[in-house]
């Protein structure tokens, strides 16, 4: 569920959805040190703080190609042109929250 969560944090930013702490905390444990290092966090009990830290370490971290590759080719939820694909393209195939949540927990 983590990685799905980031997923729709990245094509429909934080309007996706109402996130919720523990959604912020299941993304800081799963994915944030995966993808930003061991010692990377974000403030996940205060969702709003969350997403603007989220957001900062996407904006300021370039992520490998593999991570797009993988985005690109998720069942679910992919993202057309990777990082830089169209907005329109991404927010048409997003998965509900509620797909978002009924995916498998990483780790």
């Amino acid at each position: 569920a983590a990685m799905n969560l980031f997923r729709l944090f990245c094509c429909g930013g934080r309007d996706a959805g109402e996130w919720t702490a523990d959604e912020m905390r299941l993304v800081d444990t799963h994915v944030v040190p995966e993808l930003f290092g061991r010692h990377a966090r974000i403030s996940w009990s205060t969702p709003r703080i969350a997403l603007d830290e989220l957001q900062r370490l996407i904006f300021d971290n370039p992520m490998p190609a593999h991570v797009w590759h993988a985005l690109d080719n998720a069942e679910t939820h992919p993202i057309r042109g990777g990082p830089h694909g169209s907005a329109a393209d991404s927010m048409q195939q997003r998965p509900s929250v509620r797909a978002a949540k009924a995916q498998p927990r990483l780790g």
